[in-house]
């Protein structure tokens, strides 16, 4: 007989018990600037890192032994997602952007265009994508992110520690916990809400870890940070990118003529992660990060660089 299995996963919208009171919850598309509870995002992130911080997967002991990290596992290949995704982010986005038509010659939608500007800092990435993935994985920072942290994983409600519950940590893995921080903050807020309260809710993060016990980690470097980490937003949305081109050139998905409701609640949803992410690069001149440091070799296979 083939093997079965049982999948337990908690009723986060009413409780245990049900009850009339159900918890609230947001669509990524549409948002939130809801300055409390974003509040209540950053210190159960914190909370949550803090109690990993510095642990970066020597041990293999339980309960840390089945998460993925991406030098301690599967030889160190996983490191190597850092140059070869974000090389194919370049190759494949411009094909997104161009302008293409249906057999009757309506237009087909574009994908990614608010990357315009930054496709232009791919020669200055060049040579620096080994520094990049030691920035992007610290030794001694490291620690186990959800890495998925976005709205509809996160349901609101006064029953929960903290004020909020987070769910599918399906994605978790050993890394820098600003990677979970920009994620959100750079996806799921709009441009004028980040503008207006990042650096308040960075700072709300930074004062959890530290009133949780991670010492000798400053505001400032949780700052640089928080920027540096914007590029694994990129990386996440660039792991698509292939597969939504192949879907563009053969008119299905989100890019067919008439997509399903499934298919148009996607495309409104990476519409607004790449307005909202692609306005962060731009404001945080991410680029800049960069400047001053030497070009080495640009990926791990074989590489000999130090």
């Amino acid at each position: 007989k083939a093997p079965k299995f049982c999948l337990v996963i908690e009723n986060a919208v009413t409780g245990a018990h049900g009850g009339p009171s159900a918890s609230h919850q947001y669509l990524r598309s549409e948002g939130c600037d809801d300055l409390p509870r974003l509040f209540m995002v950053m210190r159960a992130l914190a909370q949550f890192h803090a109690t990993w911080w510095g642990c970066d997967g020597r041990s293999k002991k339980s309960p840390l032994h089945p998460f993925l990290h991406p030098v301690r596992t599967g030889f160190g290949l996983l490191r190597n997602a850092v140059p070869l995704v974000s090389k194919n982010a370049f190759k494949c986005l411009p094909g997104l952007m161009a302008d293409a038509t249906y057999a009757d010659g309506s237009p087909v939608p574009k994908f990614g265009a608010e990357y315009a500007p930054i496709l232009g800092w791919a020669k200055r990435l060049h040579g620096r994508y080994r520094w990049l993935t030691r920035e992007l994985l610290p030794p001694g920072r490291m620690t186990l992110c959800h890495n998925d942290a976005h709205l509809e994983n996160i349901f609101f409600h006064g029953r929960f520690p903290g004020g909020c519950a987070f769910i599918d940590f399906g994605n978790i893995f050993f890394g820098h916990g600003l990677n979970d921080v920009a994620f959100f903050l750079s996806t799921c807020l709009e441009p004028d809400a980040r503008r207006a309260m990042e650096a308040e809710l960075v700072r709300a993060y930074h004062e959890k870890l530290v009133e949780h016990g991670v010492q000798g980690y400053s505001l400032l470097e949780c700052t640089r940070d928080y920027k540096l980490q914007l590029w694994r937003s990129v990386i996440q949305m660039a792991a698509a990118v292939p597969d939504f081109a192949n879907h563009r050139k053969k008119r299905t998905g989100m890019f067919a003529q008439h997509p399903t409701k499934a298919d148009r609640a996607l495309y409104d949803m990476y519409a607004a992660y790449n307005r909202r992410l692609a306005a962060a690069l731009i404001d945080h001149d991410w680029i800049s990060l960069l400047d001053g440091v030497g070009a080495s070799c640009c990926n791990y296979f074989c590489c000999k660089c130090t």
